[in-house]
């Protein structure tokens, strides 16, 4: 059964200061750090276990046998296969000739560098979050991978792996090296299990996350559009991923005429993150509902673990604005519609931070994208209450 899913709650007032008070305050902060700022951890309930278990201690952890399906199974790390961390795998019972295979990240609700802290969330979600509903009601496996959120090891806490950020993705080595790719060895590698139990598996993912595993998702299919069907995500602060390059801007704090919209608020960097150039014809045919709380205050902006460069920071703010439900998310809208993105926005009246009042349209959104219902048709029946952003930012490629 689908359990009702805990709101983080919302974040300081804050959030909607005046742009300019606000840039000033963020420009302050990235400077006065302090040990451990998160975006998660004043809100955050579960606590890390004391138990020190790693990545090689891991074993298999079995629910209830499913009729020809699969687990919930961990599946141990396999460097030689390309992933350095291990993933669950679920599998109901097959109902389509054939089927892709749908991932949601992880998300550890506080950070910790005892990584027993990350499996015994990444267990609970395979059993209780979104994905799991999603994968029952439309019969498709489900890929969860077991990616740390650390403070000082193996990276520090600056390094926001489970939202997949620039710093994480500037690693160049150690086991967080490219999660990304590792992302898509543990798909692969969870295809081949699933054809050697008799399931007929499709090319491409889905993807499926709320806040930081919704920002990862929504990045990942920036990053790799060319394997993604369809993204559902939710909560990401108003702020997905602008398919653009620079802004236009005349802020007395910015010398120019346009700022650089790096990665991941913008394009720019891509390619010598990933080794390719952002291929945003892919990434308009990506099929993405993305949503939020007409209530949802959180902003993690405000946080530099989520935010860590100055930089990064500024571009949000010129690109996207400082209010979140009037400048963001509007803008956003704008941005994917002025390139033909296959995208829906919708905004959940009086919801805060959850995805509870999503959950049917989750599971729709995918349902018919794997059916290839036109995006017009799926706008009208999800979407469209999204306003048009009462002021913008000219966007440039």
């Amino acid at each position: 059964m689908l359990r009702s899913f805990v709101s983080n709650g919302p974040q300081p007032d804050a959030a909607f200061l005046p742009i300019n008070a606000l840039l000033t305050a963020l420009l302050l902060s990235a400077g006065a750090a302090g040990s451990l700022p998160s975006a998660h951890a004043q809100t955050a309930h579960a606590q890390p276990e004391n138990a020190q278990t790693t990545r090689s201690q891991t074993t298999d952890v079995r629910s209830s046998p499913t009729a020809d399906g699969i687990g919930p199974k961990l599946i141990e790390a396999d460097p030689e296969a390309g992933f350095e961390y291990p993933y669950y795998l679920y599998a109901p019972e097959q109902k389509r000739s054939s089927v892709p295979v749908l991932v949601e990240p992880n998300t550890t609700r506080l950070p910790s560098d005892k990584y027993d802290a990350h499996l015994k969330e990444a267990k609970r979600e395979i059993k209780e979050a979104l994905g799991r509903h999603v994968s029952d009601k439309l019969g498709v496996p489900i890929v969860k991978p077991v990616f740390p959120r650390p403070v000082s090891d193996p990276a520090d806490w600056t390094h926001s792996v489970q939202k997949l950020d620039r710093e994480t993705m500037q690693i160049e080595d150690g086991p967080l090296r490219r999660v990304d790719r590792q992302l898509l060895s543990m798909v692969e590698d969870a295809q081949r299990r699933l054809e050697k139990a008799g399931y007929s598996v499709e090319e491409g993912i889905m993807l499926n996350g709320f806040s930081s595993s919704g920002v990862f998702a929504n990045r990942f299919a920036a990053l790799h559009p060319e394997e993604v069907i369809s993204v559902t995500a939710g909560g990401v602060d108003g702020m997905p991923i602008l398919p653009y390059g620079k802004v236009a801007t005349r802020h007395p704090v910015v010398e120019g005429d346009t700022y650089s919209l790096g990665y991941p608020v913008g394009t720019v960097g891509v390619d010598s993150l990933t080794g390719t150039a952002f291929d945003r014809d892919a990434f308009r045919e990506v099929r993405q509902y993305l949503y939020m709380g007409g209530s949802d205050e959180n902003d993690a902006l405000l946080y530099p673990d989520a935010y860590t460069g100055t930089d990064i920071r500024l571009a949000a703010l010129l690109a996207y604005g400082a209010d979140v439900h009037e400048d963001r998310f509007p803008r956003a809208k704008a941005a994917y519609e002025e390139i033909g993105a296959e995208a829906v926005f919708r905004i959940y009246e009086g919801a805060r931070h959850t995805p509870s009042p999503a959950i049917d349209d989750v599971v729709e959104f995918h349902r018919r994208a794997l059916s290839g219902t036109p995006i017009d048709s799926v706008r009208e029946a999800l979407g469209g209450n999204v306003p048009e952003p009462s002021r913008g930012a000219e966007l440039l490629p």
